[in-house]
């Protein structure tokens, strides 16, 4: 099963959480975030029932930093790479993989 980053994060963080479920809203967070960093693939799989529908589009290095230093600053603890294509081809990739290092903010899940 897939945690979604819920062990990076503490017992007093995890109870304002289930406080917030009980609430209705909101009280904390967010500790998990999911980026996709691309909507290209070098792969031609058989099976891809989403190859027709790609745009091609892909986050620039500059919004991928931003967008980190804004996870971070709000307290993103862990971070799960999609997409829809292949998260990790060509560059954008291994610039997200850096930074997220950098900012020692753990991968908690890749769907590639």
């Amino acid at each position: 099963m897939h945690d979604y980053g819920w062990n990076h994060i503490g017992a007093r963080e995890k109870q304002t959480i289930l406080s917030g479920f009980e609430a209705g809203e909101a009280l904390a967070g967010p500790y998990h975030m999911e980026v996709h960093p691309t909507d290209r693939c070098d792969i031609a799989c058989r099976f891809c029932s989403t190859q027709k529908l790609r745009s091609r589009a892909e986050l620039t290095r500059n919004t991928i930093d931003r967008l980190l230093d804004q996870a971070v600053s709000a307290g993103v603890r862990s971070v799960s790479i999609s997409g829809g294509g292949e998260p990790l081809v060509g560059d954008i990739g291994r610039h997200l993989i850096t930074r997220l290092a950098q900012h020692a903010v753990p991968v908690a899940h890749i769907t590639t």
